[in-house]
């Protein structure tokens, strides 16, 4: 590791900047949706069963468990072990976060609960170069790897969520900078220092009672370790690897317990594979590398391909086809390639690309093996994303270092500019654009759009408007709570979450359907019945179908009611 100067601390603070601009860039100008609010609602100490279910409910006691009740840490992570399925530390420190921001009986700020993530995610750019200059003795590398995951797009994205992800980048970046330790000294075969295994074990430990998800990240660094260790038979540095091993078990094995007794499988089964045709399933079966991929080239640009404007969106698609395959994926290609083959370079590829290839194949093994596809969640990603940073900085650094410097005046063929330090420039500029797109909400849109669906709503009402939907797990909690976050005219509506479990809907016989009649009855008439996502057959009386013209919005099924 070289010496870093003055310049390197005011180059690294650019980066800073840079990044936390950008994260704070309409931080609070999306809507929140349904994970979000389990955020919310567990750090805050509070409980998704205060909203009743099986009843018509006005607003106020809908928005109820978002409200600030002074609750502590401790009342925080039992709601939390009694209703999720999470790990508790994160959600202890956002209920430490929120009470500096909230005082009792208000509604959550929701700008403070995504700035502690924006937060952590500008931490993570520092973090992000030590990494890199543990690994390789030139600062080049490590300014690119901090420039770029400041102006990814992906780490944009993890950023704005009031979840937990990007303290697991911190976490990754922490123990893979623990792994570039081991390694260099398994490749020396010295012993590893008891400190450096004793950190190794604290960082893995806190990483698993923060997502159960690193435990990936762990088992991507044991194949990668023991590949390692086959071929260069450093034996006096196992003892230190064998304790932070041990170690890390021991934290495992306290975290599983309570895994086991929080796990949730319908909360988990929108990833569990079950095609129903043969198209289905061969859809799964090919669909997974591909998601990969599409996670990895949003990791360094995207342009605004949900862009509501269809043209905009069009040519952004294209553009993002033709720069990734015409020039970026060919340029990095040939840049870890050579930065594989040189020296200063080798080891740092070597284990940063193992890692990555090893956290992919676990991927797929979950998914092939265990019908589990992970791959449909891009979030989860974030298990290996600051290794596929790190290999990437490695090859752009290679570029980088390329004879012709930047020039930008005319001269030989268009390829020209797209290589060297002006294709690096060139990439770094194209993300910084793509990330401003994820914050402005024109790529990585939240799953849920009740910003689009209100205005939908209260076009077409003409009475007050009853919303209901079909109830399973605080997942539809949350769904519903997007649109009483948004609503701000009058009359407030009034809510119905009727509750059914997959047991309880078989046909046309369907608890909601029974529940539904029945809690509108009592209802002074007329009403608007809105059915949002109603997941069961529809059996009222005196209430008409109305013909409305359908717009698409994200995670919301719709229907009116006119109930006279």
């Amino acid at each position: 590791m070289g010496k870093t100067g003055w310049k390197d601390y005011l180059l690294l603070l650019v980066w800073i900047s840079v990044a936390a601009i950008v994260r704070f860039t309409n931080l609070d100008g999306k809507p929140p949706w349904t994970d979000e609010f389990a955020t919310l609602v567990f750090s805050l100490g509070n409980s998704f069963q205060a909203v009743p279910l099986d009843q018509v409910i006005s607003l106020e006691t809908l928005m109820q468990p978002l409200r600030v009740a002074g609750h502590g840490p401790q009342t925080a992570i039992t709601a939390l072990i009694n209703e999720d399925h999470h790990p508790p530390i994160y959600f202890a420190l956002a209920n430490f976060w929120t009470s500096w921001f909230s005082r009792p009986g208000e509604l959550v700020d929701l700008w403070a609960a995504r700035a502690l993530p924006a937060l952590l995610g500008v931490a993570s750019i520092p973090a992000m170069y030590a990494l890199i200059r543990l690994a390789v003795a030139q600062s080049a590398f490590a300014h690119i790897a901090a420039a770029l995951l400041a102006v990814s797009p992906y780490g944009v994205f993890l950023a704005q969520e009031a979840r937990h992800y990007t303290a697991m980048v911190l976490l990754v970046i922490a123990s893979l900078g623990c792994l570039v330790i081991a390694a260099r000294q398994l490749r020396a075969g010295q012993a590893l220092s008891w400190g450096v295994a004793m950190v190794w074990v604290v960082v893995n430990t806190i990483g698993l009672g923060t997502h159960y998800f690193f435990v990936l990240t762990l088992g991507a660094q044991t194949l990668l370790l023991g590949y390692l260790g086959w071929i260069w038979r450093g034996w006096r540095a196992w003892l230190g690897i064998g304790g932070a091993i041990a170690g890390t078990m021991a934290g495992a094995a306290a975290w599983a317990q309570l895994w086991l007794a929080s796990r949730d499988d319908q909360m988990t089964e929108w990833l569990r594979s079950n095609p129903k045709s043969f198209g289905e399933w061969l859809l799964g079966l090919i669909s997974p590398p591909f998601q990969i991929l599409a996670a990895w080239v949003t990791m360094i640009n995207l342009p605004p391909i949900e862009s509501p404007w269809l043209p905009g969106a069009i040519a952004a698609g294209i553009l993002l086809v033709f720069s990734m395959l015409g020039w970026i994926l060919p340029l990095l290609y040939r840049a870890i390639r050579q930065a594989w083959q040189t020296q200063d370079t080798h080891f740092a590829v070597q284990l940063m690309g193992g890692f990555v290839a090893a956290a992919v194949l676990i991927f797929f093994l979950i998914t092939y093996l265990l019908g589990m596809d992970i791959t449909r969640g891009a979030r989860y990603s974030f298990v290996y994303f600051p290794g596929v940073i790190a290999l990437f900085a490695l090859g752009l650094g290679k570029e980088w270092q390329r004879p012709a410097g930047l020039n930008w005046q005319w001269k030989g063929s268009f390829k020209h500019y797209l290589h060297g330090k002006n294709g690096v420039a060139l990439v770094l500029v194209l993300a910084l654009f793509g990330s401003f797109g994820v914050a402005l909400n024109l790529g990585y849109q939240k799953y849920y759009r009740p910003d689009l669906l209100l205005p939908i709503i209260q076009a077409h009402s003409r009475y007050t408007p009853v919303i209901a939907t079909t109830h399973n797990t605080l997942v539809q909690t949350g769904e519903i709570m997007g649109i009483g976050w948004q609503w701000r005219n009058a009359p407030p509506p009034m809510f119905l979450l009727a509750h059914q479990t997959q047991a309880e809907c078989q046909g046309e016989h369907c608890l909601a359907s029974e529940t539904l009649a029945g809690a509108i009855a009592p209802i002074s008439r007329p009403f608007d019945l809105w059915l949002i996502n109603f997941r069961a057959p529809v059996k009222i009386d005196k209430c008409q179908l109305e013909d409305i013209e359908d717009s698409l919005v994200f995670g919301y099924d719709y229907r009116l009611y006119r109930c006279k």
